[in-house]
């Protein structure tokens, strides 16, 4: 009888503090960054805003390139998502015209020359490319 007196004297005590029965689902949840951060750069040249939005990979002791990320195959030239550019007015590409807009980053690396692929569409897809050019490393 005593020990029920003194959980009934607890509980009304703390209604009185106006302590909510739910306190626990209060507390906010804790998210942590990925490992690989996502990361937006931007800059004005001349009169045309350039950005740039991707995935930072996070090497963490492994080997990359021919491993990870396979020489002579499409890679998204990021991690977690595909990277994007945009341009807000029409711009010259390795000497083509490129059209104002968000267009897919995509390479093909190889042990020499890569490849960088612009593409409309924006997901990973060799056949999407509006603009395919080689470009050499080191």
């Amino acid at each position: 009888m005593r020990r029920s007196a003194a959980t009934g004297a607890l509980a009304a005590a703390l209604a009185c503090l106006g302590l909510p029965a739910g306190l626990p689902a209060q507390v906010p949840t804790l998210v942590l960054p990925k490992a690989s951060q996502r990361a937006t750069v931007s800059q004005t040249i001349g009169l045309t805003e350039i950005g740039l939005t991707y995935d930072r990979p996070l090497v963490n002791g492994r080997e990359i390139w021919g491993r990870l990320v396979p020489y002579d195959s499409v890679w998204r030239a990021g991690a977690n998502e595909n990277t994007v550019i945009a341009f807000s007015s029409p711009v010259r590409v390795g000497g083509r015209e490129l059209p104002a807009g968000r267009y897919g980053v995509h390479m093909i690396p190889t042990a020499g020359e890569w490849t960088v692929i612009l593409s409309r569409r924006r997901m990973l897809g060799e056949a999407s490319a509006t603009i395919r050019r080689k470009m050499s490393c080191g």
